[in-house]
């Protein structure tokens, strides 16, 4: 059992989600983390989540697959609502948990940055037809480099 608190308070994360997690972009995706997570730590990221709000098994496939990177249960889809509002995103919760795809860094509790794809009416199926949308302008060198554009 864990809070708000001993997730993001005097810490810096990146929060990233993974939608339709057995597909081979999904798989790309995540291994792009995990194959970078010493140059996060480098640039000062104490921890990395794999959010997934409607796959309950994401949280654990992560955490046998690797000690790098924590699955992080978002069951109740209470982050990626908290995410959306901030943002304005007025679309369904559960679409948003299902296919919206997002990387975040949080600082101390607070949203530092945000990126993500625009989530449209005609989103899932850009995402059935063309499986190269996924995570389009998404990734980890992405994260990376805004980290070393803006070290303090």
């Amino acid at each position: 059992t864990f809070d708000y608190d001993d997730l993001f308070a005097n810490r810096r994360v990146v929060v990233f989600s993974l939608v339709n997690f057995r597909t081979i972009c999904s798989a790309k995706h995540l291994t792009s983390f995990i194959d970078t997570y010493s140059q996060f730590k480098e640039l000062g990221i104490d921890d990395i989540y794999v959010v997934n709000s409607t796959d309950w098994l994401v949280g654990p496939y992560i955490d046998k697959r690797t000690e790098k990177l924590k699955g992080l249960p978002d069951r109740d889809m209470l982050f990626v609502q908290s995410l959306a509002k901030h943002y304005g995103y007025e679309k369904d919760t559960i679409e948003l948990a299902r296919f919206w795809q997002y990387i975040s860094i949080i600082n101390d509790g607070q949203l530092e940055k945000l990126w993500h794809n625009p989530f449209t009416s005609n989103t899932l199926l850009r995402i059935l037809k063309d499986p190269e949308y996924r995570y389009r302008k998404l990734s980890a060198d992405v994260v990376l480099k805004y980290l070393v554009d803006n070290q303090t």
